[in-house]
């Protein structure tokens, strides 16, 4: 038995031209099958192991002929967790600052609308989330020493 759910969203050619676009997700447990249906690309099905990793190989056959989706999947700064994708099924991303490791990243919907101007190519976003990686951990591994230094100190300052 296999779920399903219902999204639209809305696709953007580089010459300003917007379309919608309707996307059916039948989930069997094993892989996500997305079918979608637009003016522009007619009817076609995307098989992946999870509803993100349908987005990009849609978004992989769309960049080339200059159209991008308008959704919080497809922002530059957006990547889903390795819990987003299994138990989540790759229906919500997470919105990484690399300019603030201190906060939580922010939990959204994957198919959401997101504005033109935050949404990138597969490349950019994959990219991006490594460069966040990267960044955290090389702040995470400061924070870490700071904060053994700190400690070795306040056990010093209490055996006095």
């Amino acid at each position: 038995m296999s779920d399903k759910k219902l999204a639209v969203v809305k696709l953007m050619h580089m010459d300003g031209d917007v379309e919608d676009c309707e996307l059916v997700f039948l989930d069997s447990h094993e892989y996500i099958e997305m079918v979608v249906t637009s003016k522009v690309f007619g009817r076609s099905k995307w098989t992946g192991s999870d509803a993100f990793h349908t987005l990009e190989l849609f978004r992989n056959s769309i960049e080339p002929k200059g159209w991008k989706v308008l959704c919080n999947g497809s922002r530059k700064d957006s990547y889903p967790s390795g819990m987003c994708r299994d138990m989540g099924r790759g229906f919500k991303v997470y919105i990484h600052d690399k300019n603030d490791i201190t906060s939580c990243p922010q939990l959204v919907e994957t198919f959401e609308f997101a504005e033109s101007l935050h949404v990138g190519t597969v490349k950019e976003q994959y990219d991006y989330w490594k460069e966040w990686l990267n960044h955290k951990s090389s702040h995470s591994g400061y924070i870490a020493k700071w904060l053994f230094e700190a400690k070795k100190r306040l056990k010093l300052l209490m055996s006095h």
